[in-house]
């Protein structure tokens, strides 16, 4: 029964697709059905690695500033129409502290 709801769907998602690529395009600036339905055909994507808020990171987080991580890259970032990484530590409320005294991971 699981499987059938998973074809129907599917279907139903290829039948919309169909539909819509048979929208006449128009040369009006206005966006029409296809255009606001169909993904883009570029994607811009910016995949970084491992993103670690503890330390001085986490120091700088708790007095506020918030932007400190990416200060250097945040128009880069901007850029993107997708952009992840790695979040490399934990978040957790340690009473101010951002790497345990008595554990480094």
């Amino acid at each position: 029964m699981k499987n059938k709801k998973i074809y129907i769907s599917l279907l139903g998602v290829m039948i919309l697709y169909s539909v819509l690529w048979l929208v006449p395009k128009t040369d009006s600036p206005k966006l029409n059905l296809r255009d606001i339905l169909l993904p883009a055909r570029n994607v811009k994507l910016i995949a970084v690695g491992d993103l670690n808020m503890g330390r001085h990171t986490g120091q700088q987080l708790l007095k506020g500033d918030i932007a400190f991580p990416f200060a250097y890259i945040t128009d880069y970032l901007k850029d993107a129409d997708i952009a992840f990484g790695n979040l490399e530590s934990q978040l957790a409320d340690l009473d101010g502290e951002t790497q345990s005294p008595t554990n480094e991971y």
